[in-house]
């Protein structure tokens, strides 16, 4: 199944199945890589309040739910980058931005100083796009407000 159109799947299970296809897939792939594909999502509009935490949703309410938003992307982003261990789910910063590029406002994480997905598909070091967007408010770090993927 085709990752690029994983917002036209009509049913859940379709959407399911090629989320679960796609980590398939990209088991031994490296991060930039996963971030590169999920460039290939269209934004939809903003489906949840980002700034409390305690609502934002989990892996399979994004894709039930079709919530591909700036911030269910990004979510999503980072809930494969986990369950394919590539990233430290601890070490995550969550961050509500307004991003210049995309002309979103919504979630996203940095850890170590990478920024994952403000310039679509990449992941960048802070300091050289940090003119590319604005931080209206931290979140904080996933081990300070226990998300759970479940």
């Amino acid at each position: 199944m085709a990752w690029m159109i994983l917002d036209r799947f009509t049913t859940p299970q379709k959407r399911l199945d090629a989320w679960r296809e796609f980590r398939e897939i990209h088991a031994s792939s490296s991060p930039e890589t996963i971030v590169e594909s999920f460039n290939l999502v269209k934004y939809d509009s903003n489906n949840f309040d980002y700034y409390t935490h305690k609502s934002w949703p989990d892996c399979w309410d994004i894709l039930t739910n079709k919530m591909f938003c700036y911030s269910g992307v990004n979510l999503l982003l980072f809930d494969t980058l986990t369950a394919l261990d590539k990233v430290c789910y601890n070490n995550a910063t969550w961050h509500i931005v307004d991003n210049h590029i995309t002309g979103q406002a919504g979630l996203v994480f940095m850890i170590d100083n990478q920024c994952f997905n403000i310039t679509p598909g990449k992941i960048d070091n802070y300091n050289n796009i940090k003119e590319d967007f604005l931080i209206f408010n931290t979140i904080g770090k996933n081990s300070d407000i226990q998300r759970i993927v479940k």
